[in-house]
């Protein structure tokens, strides 16, 4: 039997000559028209965010394997603690909780950070350190209108998902490297 494709195409072969549409898998020239298609990221402090909010939608994937009847009836009887129930306010757009403790950045003693990043496909550290491109994230960039992400907002808390910044990039970086092949909660 021959592994799965990358891109599930769902085909039925009828005919060896019928046309067949493939769908566009995502890569990293088509990233940034797909980010204006989709709803804009809320990038306040702890903003809540899902990687379902960046997925790609694939209809004819079939749905991720349901495994919850492997469970015993005592597993299967408890319930979701009152605290995650209490996540799905967090969902409600420009609301800020009043319970998270979320210091101020005034508070942060840093202004600015500079990293050093290689360019592809000079890795090595020599090669980084006689090639690389310094890029600066200043402490209040996303209130200027400079960035997407600031040091007032990555050195303050969170989510327990994470970022939605760093979130949306891993969600694109593994459609455009392995396009998973189902959908729901497994993809």
């Amino acid at each position: 039997m021959a592994p799965p494709t990358a891109i599930d195409t769902n085909v039925q072969g009828v005919t060896d000559t019928q046309a067949i549409v493939m769908p566009d898998p995502l890569t990293t020239e088509n990233v940034a028209g797909r980010r204006l298609k989709v709803p804009k990221m809320s990038l306040g402090v702890a903003a809540f965010a899902s990687s379902d909010m960046w997925k790609t939608p694939y209809p004819s994937r079939p749905k991720a394997k349901r495994w919850d009847y492997r469970l015993s009836v005592e597993s299967r009887s408890r319930m979701g603690s009152s605290l995650k129930a209490a996540a799905k306010y967090l969902k409600i757009p420009d609301l800020i909780s009043l319970g998270g403790g979320l210091p101020s950045s005034e508070n942060f003693p840093f202004e600015r950070m500079d990293i050093k990043v290689p360019l592809p496909p000079h890795f090595s550290e020599q090669e980084t350190k006689e090639s690389g491109v310094v890029s600066t994230t200043g402490k209040y960039d996303v209130s200027e209108g400079k960035s997407l992400y600031d040091i007032s907002l990555s050195f303050n808390y969170g989510q327990a998902t994470g970022s939605g910044q760093l979130l949306r990039f891993v969600t694109e970086h593994t459609e455009c490297t392995t396009l998973p092949t189902r959908i729901g909660n497994a993809a």
